[in-house]
């Protein structure tokens, strides 16, 4: 590819795009954690639906949670640095550019919300018995962390609206 045909690409407008594929990709990975989460199936038995592990499909789907927890680090990695590389090459024309840093402060809060939720889980613990050799559940400060992680989720998904609503004002979801 001619290197004067790469200066007439709008970079801008593709690290945007695929920033928000990205943000896609990784909005579906975790709401497929949160799903296969014990906390939603908990919050299901409360509001007195049946227990879902008793049908063989969300079952099957509920036996993955770990790995879910896998593709959401990779998609909310690559969607972070797609959003960077963004927000580094913005437009100085873009009239609506002062929302970058907005929604990355909303990102990156709900990037530490589910480091903090992963530190909590059980896979995490999972994680530390395979590493130390002893369960975490002995220790006092997982077991701290792990009595709030119902209450973690609810923080995420705060986290993550106000970042969806701030990048749908930004985008329109592409407008143009």
């Amino acid at each position: 590819m001619p290197l004067n045909l790469l200066a007439q690409v709008n970079i801008t407008v593709y690290n945007e795009r695929l920033a928000i594929v990205l943000g896609f990709i990784t909005l579906i990975f975790v709401l497929a954690t949160l799903l296969s989460c014990r906390s939603f199936v908990s919050f299901l038995k409360l509001i007195r639906i049946k227990n879902p592990l008793d049908n063989r499909i969300f079952k099957s789907f509920y036996k993955y949670h770990s790995f879910y927890w896998y593709g959401f680090i990779l998609s909310v990695i690559l969607h972070l640095l797609v959003g960077i590389m963004h927000v580094r090459v913005s437009d100085p024309a873009d009239p609506d550019a002062y929302l970058h840093s907005y929604i990355l402060i909303a990102g990156a809060a709900a990037f530490l919300v589910s480091i903090v939720i992963y530190l909590s889980c059980r896979s995490f613990a999972v994680f530390l018995n395979i590493v130390q050799g002893k369960s975490p559940f002995s220790g006092k400060l997982f077991n701290a962390s792990f009595r709030w992680h119902d209450y973690y989720w609810i923080l995420l998904i705060v986290a993550v609206s106000v970042h969806f609503s701030l990048i749908y004002t930004h985008t329109g979801i592409w407008v143009n």
